[in-house]
C-alpha cells in the first residue's frame, strides 16, 4: 500500500475506500470537505485520511493540501 502524507491529509492511491477521518468532524465546512474528498477519491479509486489537525483548518487549506498530494501522485505515476 502506498500512502502519501500531507500536512492535514494522507492520500492512499490505488486503495478505494473513500474518506477515513481520524476524529469526528463537527463543522459544516468539514462536512462539505468530506463530501468533496469522497467524490474525488471515488473518481480516482483512492482513499483519503483526514487528520485531527484538519478540523481546525479552512476548507481552502485542505483543498490545497489535497491538490498538492494529487500532484505528487501524478508525478509518481509519470515515472
Amino acid at each position: 500500500m502506498i500512502a502519501i502524507p500531507g500536512q492535514y491529509l494522507t492520500l492512499r492511491p490505488n486503495t478505494p475506500g473513500g474518506v477515513d477521518v481520524s476524529h469526528p468532524l463537527d463543522t459544516d465546512a468539514m462536512s462539505a470537505l468530506t463530501t468533496l474528498l469522497r467524490t474525488q477519491s471515488e473518481q480516482e479509486e483512492m482513499s483519503v485520511v483526514v487528520s485531527l489537525a484538519a478540523s481546525k483548518q479552512p476548507v481552502e487549506t485542505l483543498t490545497a493540501d489535497l491538490q498538492s498530494l494529487l500532484n505528487i501522485w501524478d508525478s509518481v505515476k509519470a515515472m
